[in-house]
């Protein structure tokens, strides 16, 4: 039996939402369907009409009120405060469109009301006592896509890989530069430059659901990847983020691999990059090189930190080579700075003894700056800052010089002591301070005169002369 007709009138003009056109209205539309059961949700045209419907528990009269929502209680409700029904018919009314709703025996159709002068949503609805299971959305007389391409349902994506918890990697199509994102199977916007497509879970969208939050977007994809026991498409993965793809972006900080993911990655990356290495500091990276190891330098030590510690890097190849010990840098990888402020070092050292040097190594212990060996050793993480390399270089040389140990009283006080050499040989240097006078000396030898000179020790420290070197001498 047919009930009386009646109505629901909104206070909201037609045009509330002004900017929405038809790809807002019926995303909205499926929004709800797939929300309602995704597995029975359709869109297609039939008749000049374009229908959406599912086969959910359908609607009822309170459905149709402002405030009332049953999604909130489902944690992966795509649309979250259930206004998208009515801003949706608001959206189709302003566009010209007659809407008819079927579901199960309730009939609702869409028309306006004057209030004040302008136009406002009206619903009509009755209990029919015609029976439809599930729900039916008709859009008479529509002139506009389906857009089922921008919906993930009925098989129409290749999904790669799926998680539950995060949501997919989609196959994009070849013949397209730019990837896909998807918020819980609807369309959101492109990817670019990106080697896949994506439907995601945990997107944070703005009100309109046009603009993800970029952040969410890098993370959760990442997230996706944590999950993913693929190695061939791991090794998609890896190429993608080496030829700069949008994948590149995802933040691998803080993100948990199961233990059968890091298995699968470890093995993808040795396969794709049998002799590389992961850079994470450039001097390391340049020791690796100088050792004949391929250098990876497009991952990023702070955002793809988890996924970092998954690989082999220059420093857990520099450790196993070293088994722990310090390892002896090359000079010739040393960059113009690190070469300069090792040249003050060395002359440093031959001020306190000409016998002292002063060597680079890569530390066993990368928290050492320097040890008291002869040649001292100064870490090569500091050689860029020559206020470091300095202090250091005085400190090895006061236990070199003193034999004493570290951090004891005797140890400060000598410190001080020995940083006066070198300062006070600076400092009592002046422009003629290799001039010098001599005494000619005389010596005879059987029936000839031979003359010497004597030159000052200090010249010969500073100048480093040992026997049988040449020196020229100008008589004025």
């Amino acid at each position: 039996m047919n009930e009386q007709k009646q109505s629901i009138i909104y206070p909201i003009t037609l045009s509330y939402r002004k900017h929405w056109n038809e790809w807002e209205a019926i995303r909205e539309l499926i929004q709800n369907a797939l929300d309602s059961d995704k597995q029975t949700t359709r869109i297609y045209k039939q008749d000049g009409n374009l229908i959406i419907e599912d086969k959910g528990k359908g609607l009822q009269v309170k459905h149709l009120l402002l405030g009332i929502s049953e999604k909130q209680d489902k944690e992966n409700a795509r649309g979250q405060f259930g206004e998208g029904l009515k801003i949706a018919l608001i959206v189709l009314k302003r566009l010209g469109y007659d809407v008819e709703i079927i579901s199960n025996n309730l009939h609702c159709t869409i028309d306006t009301v004057d209030i004040e002068g302008e136009k406002c949503l009206k619903i009509n609805y009755e209990h029919n006592g015609l029976t439809f299971n599930g729900t039916k959305i008709i859009i008479h007389n529509y002139k506009g896509s389906t857009y089922e391409d921008k919906f993930i349902m009925n098989g129409n994506k290749t999904i790669l890989f799926h998680d539950n918890f995060w949501g997919d990697i989609i196959e994009k199509p070849y013949t397209e530069k730019d990837g896909e994102l998807y918020v819980k199977d609807i369309y959101v916007c492109k990817l670019k430059n990106s080697e896949f497509s994506y439907n995601l879970n945990k997107i944070q969208l703005e009100e309109s659901r046009n603009v993800p939050n970029e952040f969410s977007v890098k993370r959760n994809i990442a997230n996706v990847w944590t999950s993913c026991n693929d190695k061939r498409l791991w090794i998609r993965m890896f190429k993608a983020m080496e030829n700069n793809k949008y994948e590149r972006q995802a933040d691998f900080d803080m993100v948990y691999f199961p233990v059968n993911v890091k298995k699968v990655v470890t093995e993808a990356f040795k396969e794709l990059y049998p002799n590389y290495v992961v850079k994470t500091s450039d001097a390391l990276a340049k020791e690796c090189i100088w050792r004949n190891k391929e250098v990876i330098d497009w991952l990023d030590i702070v955002n793809h930190k988890d996924l970092i510690e998954l690989l082999p890097t220059d420093k857990d190849f520099l450790e196993d080579y070293s088994k722990g010990e310090d390892i002896e840098v090359n000079e010739e990888t040393l960059t113009l700075t690190e070469k300069a402020n090792l040249e003050i070092a060395k002359k440093i050292a031959k001020m306190i003894s000409l016998n002292y040097d002063v060597k680079v190594y890569t530390m066993g212990n990368n928290e050492v700056l320097g040890k008291a060996y002869n040649p001292i050793r100064l870490n090569r993480k500091i050689m860029e800052n020559t206020e470091q390399v300095i202090s250091t270089t005085l400190h090895e040389l006061t236990h070199l010089y003193y034999g004493i140990g570290d951090m004891t009283v005797e140890q400060i006080h000598r410190l001080t002591d020995l940083a006066a050499i070198p300062i006070i040989k600076l400092l009592t240097q002046t422009e003629k301070q290799y001039d010098f006078e001599t005494t000619l000396l005389e010596c005879k030898v059987k029936d000839y005169t031979q003359y010497k000179i004597s030159i000052p020790k200090r010249l010969i420290e500073e100048k480093g002369l040992k026997k049988g070197d040449k020196v020229e001498v100008k008589i004025q």
